[in-house]
């Protein structure tokens, strides 16, 4: 699975806008931090006022947060089944080496069976 800080995951696909995914999301956590701590800030030192702002304000960086990752899906999908197709394929082609080498291997031992038994045979019956 790629790596989350990887640049396949973050670059979008051609014809998409030119959003920078991990520079917007780094702002808006940032944001989200922000708020947060004016809401903790806000409810601890003056808790009668003030803090259905603050509140408001973390709940608006949540969503934007929440947002801009389902618009980053797709190309997190994309970028993880590309990977384990590339994955799949080497598994597949080692497998393949595996039974070229097994079946070449028992071809030999084929070869070297018929010819003791030509052998043995005193050469008769030999093709």
């Amino acid at each position: 699975m790629p790596a989350l800080q990887g640049r396949p995951l973050f670059a979008g696909r051609p014809g998409d806008s030119a959003l920078d995914f991990r520079a917007a999301l780094t702002a808006i956590l940032h944001e989200l931090l922000f708020a947060y701590v004016e809401l903790t800030d806000a409810l601890a030192r003056r808790p009668a006022a003030g803090w259905a702002r603050a509140a408001e304000a973390v709940g608006a960086a949540a969503r934007n947060a929440a947002h801009l990752l389902n618009a980053l899906r797709p190309a997190q999908a994309q970028s993880t089944g590309a990977a384990l197709l590339r994955a799949d394929a080497a598994r597949t082609e080692g497998v393949a080496a595996e039974i070229e080498a097994a079946v070449a291997a028992f071809d030999a031992a084929l070869e070297k069976g018929r010819e003791k038994l030509v052998t043995a045979a005193g050469g008769e019956g030999a093709r």
